[in-house]
């Protein structure tokens, strides 16, 4: 096996890394649903706030006119191309609601947060909850569908026309886009702990996803030279570019972050405290420690330096810490308000997330496969070319 994937393809290993971490996820799906479900919805999220980060960055691009973006915006574009693929994979979510959100169950609550769950009764409910999620999906889908659709035909005539549209409807979407994201992530993460609210966790949800789609778009513009594409469309400039956009979200998230933690530690509420001292015990606190160290510490004092930002291997080398953090923080603000609190990481984590990535990087590759590495089409593609330069 370990042959035969050395000497595949990059999409055929992909392929069989995710099938075969699949079928070990079934596996462990009937030996442990429980804990199969909470390793699945923590890939879950991973894998999707990576594609609609990518897919709010394009978004913003678009609404600002901003040209240095333009011969980065077809790598992004592959990035949020997995958003079908993930959006069918969330249907098993939907069937392991029971095994992993206890408002479901009330009866088995403390009589006060029973209390909290009851007054929410009209919101917290499976039917409601549901049709919420496909509304998140559609409005994803709808929003990245068109934008790529009109991206690629750019470059078969009516540039300037087709531009105007993409502009329009990010200006119309974005803000529909990132509100189906702040209450995504209130239905999917929030509630897993019912009696807590923050009215910032969405904004918190945001900004990692943003760092993380930057990350991506890094290790991908990286990884796309290194195998001889790209070399004269994505330069130093463009790094730099990245780099510093980087800095100001891991700084923007660290921001919400801290006084998200501040408000609650003031207020002083049982209720609200009770989340972070979740995550302060039961084996969690070195996890905490290591989430702010190395989400904002360590990558803030590299992403200080001009020069690493513009060397784009080193640059690359901080993007992929900075995804390994936000598995880290993801993995945080999920695990501990399941119903096995406990920090004890399990085989199944590996299992969802290799099978769950494979598909998504699979579908990226695909689009990268079909079209055309950079977005030639669009009538101000030459000035990005030259952003930098005098």
């Amino acid at each position: 096996m370990s042959r035969f994937l050395a000497r595949a393809r990059p999409s055929t290993t992909i392929g069989v890394v995710a099938v075969v971490a699949s079928l070990a996820l079934l596996v462990g799906a009937i030996l442990d649903p429980q804990r199969a479900a909470m390793a699945y919805l923590v890939a879950w999220l991973y894998w999707a706030t990576l594609a609609l980060g990518a897919l709010c960055l394009v978004m913003i691009h678009h609404v600002t006119g901003s040209t240095w973006f333009i011969v980065l915006r077809r790598l992004a574009e592959h990035l949020f191309a997995s958003l079908p693929l993930l959006a069918l994979l969330f249907v098993p979510l939907l069937f392991a609601m029971e095994l992993l959100y206890p408002w479901l169950h009330p009866e088995t609550l403390d009589p006060i947060v029973r209390e909290r769950v009851i007054a929410k009764s009209a919101y917290l409910g499976a039917g409601f909850f549901r049709i919420r999620a496909l509304a998140y999906l559609g409005i994803w889908l709808a929003s990245g569908a068109l934008l790529a659709r009109w991206s690629v035909a750019q470059e078969a005539g009516d540039a300037v026309r087709l531009g105007v549209l993409q502009k329009r409807l990010s200006v119309a979407a974005l803000p529909a886009v990132a509100l189906a994201l702040t209450f995504a992530s209130f239905d999917w993460v929030m509630s897993l702990s019912p009696a807590w609210a923050s009215s910032v966790f969405g904004v918190y949800v945001f900004a990692g996803s943003i760092v993380g789609g930057l990350a991506s778009l890094v290790v991908v513009s990286v990884g796309a030279q290194q195998r001889g594409r790209l070399h004269d469309v994505v330069r130093v400039s463009h790094y730099h570019g990245m780099g510093k956009l980087l800095l100001t979200f891991v700084v923007f998230w660290t921001y919400i972050a801290f006084f998200q933690f501040f408000i609650i530690w003031i207020a002083n509420v049982p209720e609200e405290a009770a989340w972070y001292l979740d995550r302060w015990q039961a084996g969690w606190a070195p996890v905490s420690l290591a989430l702010g160290l190395g989400h904002f510490v360590v990558p803030f004092l590299l992403l200080l330096s001009r020069d690493r930002k513009r060397r784009p291997v080193a640059l690359a080398r901080v993007a992929l810490w900075l995804l390994a953090m936000h598995y880290v923080d993801v993995y945080w603000l999920v695990m501990p308000s399941t119903p096995r609190p406990a920090f004890a990481p399990s085989w199944l984590d590996l299992a969802a997330f290799l099978a769950i990535g494979g598909g998504a990087v699979g579908c990226s590759l695909w689009r990268a496969g079909r079209v055309r590495e950079a977005a030639r089409g669009d009538p101000r593609f030459e000035r990005s070319l030259r952003f930098g330069t005098r």
